[in-house]
């Protein structure tokens, strides 16, 4: 999965950038969670990979607060 020449290059990146480093740590946190909860690895891609979409997308970003804040209110909406 992970190469060494992959590795090194992450590893260097937390080094340079502490934005990256920070997302480097939270994930590892995240997903070592989510594998002790049950989550198997297609799980957890699927997540990371929607996260990762809705982030580029701003009109999801929208999308996504809506629907929170309409599943806030308790509606029952079929």
């Amino acid at each position: 999965m992970l190469n060494d020449e992959v590795m090194e290059a992450i590893i260097k990146k937390c080094k340079e950038d502490p934005k990256y480093n920070q997302a480097f740590t939270e994930l590892m946190k995240w997903s070592q969670l989510a594998c002790s909860s049950g989550m198997n690895m297609e799980e957890i891609a699927a997540i990371c990979t929607m996260g990762y979409v809705v982030a580029k997308d701003p009109t999801l970003q929208n999308m996504i607060k809506n629907m929170i804040k309409i599943n806030d209110l308790d509606l029952d909406i079929i």
